[in-house]
């Protein structure tokens, strides 16, 4: 097995696994303000992922991760917040584009 947890520890990994959410989030934030006029439910379900990249930080800074079923909830709060940001981002894209074809 060499996955990058057992390479280099799961201290290690937690440290990188915030960095790497933490950036995720702000540049999401950053993504949502740059990209013009968007459609207040836009807004709304753009809080979802921002509050699940949240709720991870807090859960792996407690050390959450230690316990399999926390760390099962984190696992799956990730792979919602990269399913919920690439369908909020092609929405906003798509709904943008549809804007200036008009």
């Amino acid at each position: 097995k060499r996955t990058l947890v057992v390479r280099f520890g799961k201290e290690k990994m937690c440290d990188f696994y915030l960095g790497v959410s933490i950036l995720v989030g702000l540049t999401f934030i950053k993504m949502m303000l740059i990209s013009g006029r968007m459609l207040p439910f836009l807004w709304v379900l753009s809080a979802i992922p921002v509050l699940l990249v949240l709720w991870n930080i807090l859960l792996m800074w407690q050390g959450r991760y230690q316990d399999a079923k926390r760390l099962d909830l984190i696992c799956r709060n990730t792979l919602f917040v990269n399913l919920l940001i690439t369908m909020i981002l092609t929405l906003q894209q798509t709904l943008h584009l549809s804007h200036l074809v008009r």
